[in-house]
């Protein structure tokens, strides 16, 4: 049996159920797949490892339990030989692995969170421990549901309008963030090395179709008591840009630099990319959020 979901603005096939994707009608153009990747050994680490082994092929490793092999620009082997949990194996298969498949297709996977907000998005990006998920789950609190976690997927149409595409319905917190916000922790709850639960979203506060890109805010702390928000030149916005594309590091190990530049200049000369700064308690986050929405999160 064949599982059909939207996932980033592809439509992925799968032989495993994948209950934290949308299901599609449309033919798939990607597809998850399971076999003994027996060439491949498990090997032990703390970390998740990405190896461009050839132009076709990509080994994803999680540690020592998980093994996933992405091929050419429209399969991902998962390794049936793993006895990890499945939703830590399909954690991994729609977020590292499709990565990879969404740079090959030439879409730009930007490390951050997007909300919609008056039929728009915009994303909060950064590197890890910024905030961008805490920030994402205060704005949904408030009514604006979730489009994308830890990956935004934007693809820019013929008119050079960036549109952000729904991911996996699902958000990252830590235990203080989640209380903070209310949310309710699940004993089976995948837990993560980062400290962070996975939390998955009802489908309410999770938005399905792919909305255009508004605003990015590349996410700041700093050791003052008040938020500050700043525009950026195009020069910088481009470096934010790149910089904030998840797993950099692959795109020149791909081939893709030059393509990847004209996406990002392309992008950063039609949107309004700004810094915003913030204090890392959660104290004053409810006044930067209603900040935020009374000026229209421009």
């Amino acid at each position: 049996m064949m599982f059909v979901y939207d996932i980033y603005g592809l439509t992925l096939g799968s032989e495993i159920e994948c209950p934290e994707l949308f299901s599609s009608k449309k033919q798939p153009d990607v597809f998850l797949r399971t076999r003994p990747l027996s060439e491949f050994h498990y090997e032990q680490s703390n970390y998740i490892r990405v190896e461009v082994l050839d132009s076709e092929n990509v080994l994803v490793r999680v540690r020592d339990s998980v093994l996933i092999l992405v091929q050419g620009n429209h399969t991902i082997w998962i390794d049936s030989r793993s006895t990890a949990p499945l939703n830590l194996i399909r954690l991994n298969a729609l977020g590292t692995a499709m990565l990879v498949i969404m740079m090959k297709h030439g879409i730009l996977p930007i490390h951050g969170n997007g909300i919609l907000h008056r039929d728009k998005c915009v994303i909060f990006a950064g590197h890890s421990g910024r905030g961008k998920s805490t920030l994402a789950a205060s704005f949904m609190k408030r009514g604006c549901p979730l489009i994308s976690d830890d990956i935004c997927a934007i693809k820019l149409d013929e008119n050079n309008q960036p549109w952000v595409y729904p991911g996996v319905h699902q958000i990252k917190l830590k235990q203080d963030s989640a209380d903070s916000l209310a949310f309710d922790l699940k004993p089976n709850n995948l837990f993560l090395k980062n400290g962070k639960y996975v939390i998955p979203m009802a489908a309410h506060l999770y938005e399905r179709t792919p909305k255009p890109v508004q605003a990015i805010y590349s996410l700041e702390f700093h050791d003052h008591p008040e938020f500050s928000i700043l525009p950026l030149s195009l020069v910088d916005s481009i470096i934010v840009l790149k910089e904030y594309t998840a797993r950099f590091y692959l795109i020149d190990q791909l081939g893709l630099g030059e393509p990847h530049f004209q996406v990002c200049s392309r992008l950063a000369n039609k949107i309004k990319v700004q810094k915003l700064r913030r204090p890392k308690d959660l104290e004053k986050l409810d006044h930067l959020v209603q900040h935020m929405l009374d000026d229209n999160l421009t």
